[in-house]
């Protein structure tokens, strides 16, 4: 599902203050992240109480909101979390990029680090190549928003296209002579190239990609990258095959 950033651009700004915005680094295997939100609260809730005083109850009944929202949501947590919060709403993201510690308590949402972000991981896309298969997984601010898988058919000699399946799931129809295929393959490479490239600039103008990260053996990606229009954001030469997509989008964006 695409982010609808514009839409949650105006929701934190229309969130009325004072404000808790909170920056937190995460990581999936590693839970040290509730000692420095418990830390960071806490010291934000000094400042309030010695420059606020009249604010201290609001602080505090917004921070427990903020905490038990993002403890809520621990099974999720990727490498960042982001919350805005006032004493009607919390506005939680997950994310897939990191993100440095910050706590802020203004008058309005605090949002320099979440423009950085949107910046630096706009609408994008990575272009993962094998010589009979090519997915194409859509993000932005480097979250998984979509996956589509294409595998060409030797027989009609075109591309058939797969949507949500999972990338390790999809497997040559000739598998059982995969040597011949692989051969046949290699020999009209040049020329299913020629056929898939339309098909890939439709679907990155289509799902608005600002830029394309390309990964898969080094072959391949040469020939990608001079093939497409798009502006190439990175370039992995790994062979991701067998890989979720969350792995793959761990490895090549961050």
């Amino acid at each position: 599902m695409k982010i609808n950033l514009e839409q949650i651009n105006k929701d934190i700004l229309n969130l009325k203050g004072p404000v808790l915005s909170v920056y937190l680094k995460t990581e999936p295997t590693d839970e040290s992240w509730k000692i420095r939100l418990k830390n960071n609260l806490k010291r934000t809730g000094h400042y309030v109480k010695s420059s606020q005083p009249e604010n201290v109850k609001l602080y505090e009944s917004i921070s427990k909101k903020v905490d038990q929202a993002i403890r809520d949501r621990a099974h999720e947590l990727k490498y960042g979390a982001v919350c805005f919060a006032n004493a009607d709403n919390v506005l939680l993201y997950v994310l897939q990029v990191p993100v440095e510690n910050q706590f802020d308590w203004e008058g309005e949402a605090v949002t320099d680090q979440w423009d950085e972000l949107a910046k630096a991981y706009p609408s994008s896309g990575v272009l993962l190549l094998q010589r009979d298969k090519v997915s194409l997984l859509d993000t932005q601010l480097g979250d998984l928003t979509g996956e589509t898988h294409y595998e060409f058919n030797l027989d009609n000699e075109d591309w058939t296209q797969y949507k949500g399946l999972a990338y390790e799931g999809i497997t040559s129809s000739s598998a059982n002579h995969k040597d011949q295929y692989d051969k046949r393959v290699k020999v009209n490479e040049e020329r299913w190239m020629k056929t898939l490239v339309p098909k890939l600039e439709k679907h990155m103008k289509d799902n608005d990609w600002e830029g394309v990260y390309l990964a898969g053996p080094t072959e391949l990606v040469k020939k990608m990258e001079s093939k497409i229009k798009k502006e190439v954001l990175g370039v992995v030469t790994s062979n991701y095959a067998g890989k979720s997509a969350n792995e793959i989008l761990t490895k090549v964006i961050n």
